[in-house]
């Protein structure tokens, strides 16, 4: 169940990454704070930065043999996915 999941964290990150790449605009916001934007960096990065996450820890949970690894490699890939998604939400154009 758990190697399902990670297959489908990594199928569902590659598609937000094809979408992002497309939506976003070259600098997207990647922390917040309470007077508004605080970080921002370029496109390409933030969406690397999740796909690793994702891809990484996908590969670690299906590679892995012993139970309590395969669950951390999915808790990564997923989130790597919630990563992805926030940052989506967040810098989607008005």
């Amino acid at each position: 169940m758990k190697k399902i999941l990670c297959i489908a964290s990594m199928a569902v990150t590659a598609v937000l990454a094809v979408v992002s790449y497309c939506v976003l605009p070259a600098s997207v916001v990647t922390q917040i704070g309470p007077g508004g934007a605080t970080n921002a960096m370029p496109k390409l990065a933030a969406l690397a930065l999740s796909l690793l996450l994702a891809f990484g820890g996908g590969l670690a949970g299906l590679m892995a043999r012993d139970p309590r690894n395969t669950f951390k490699g999915t808790a990564v890939s997923v989130a790597g996915a919630v990563v992805l998604t926030a940052v989506l939400l967040v810098n989607l154009p008005r």
